[in-house]
Parts: C-alpha cells; structure tokens; sequence
C-alpha cells in the first residue's frame, strides 16, 4: 500500500509535475503540439501538473491554448505579480 493519498478518480495530489514553456512544452516561442497536449492531459489523471514560463499569460495562451485548463498551475511572468 501506498503512503500517498489518492482522490478518487486515482489522482495522487501529493506529486506536482512543472513544466516551462519555451524549450520544453514547445520550440522557442512555438505553438504546442497536439502529442505534448495528449501528454499532458493523460498525466493530469495521474498527477497534479503545474507550467512556468517568463512571458506573460497571454503569450502563454498563445502557445499552450487554453493553458489554465492542461494544468493545475499556471504560473506566468516566472511567478511574479
């Protein structure tokens, strides 16, 4: 038996997978692939995940789409306010 808790649809809310968006989830300054976007769908059923990225919301949602509904986090502009 697992020492982590799961919700009920098998989600383990103790693990948080982050992600940058230049280089990582996308080419420099690129659109997001429909591969990477099946990705991380899949992996939210299994994890928390989270995206950081040095440009501001609105690029993000140009290359991630509807960013906020991929992830659980999103953190824009590195996380500043």
């Amino acid at each position: 038996m697992s020492g982590y808790a799961k919700d009920s649809a098998g989600k383990n809310p103790r693990i948080l997978a982050l992600f940058d968006v230049d280089g990582t989830l996308t080419e420099a300054r690129k659109v997001v692939s429909p591969e990477t976007v099946s990705f991380l769908q899949a992996l939210r059923t299994k994890i928390c995940t989270g995206v950081v990225g040095g440009s501001d919301m609105v690029k993000q949602k140009e290359q991630l789409g509807d960013s906020p509904m991929l992830f659980d986090y999103a953190f824009s502009e590195n996380g500043l306010l």
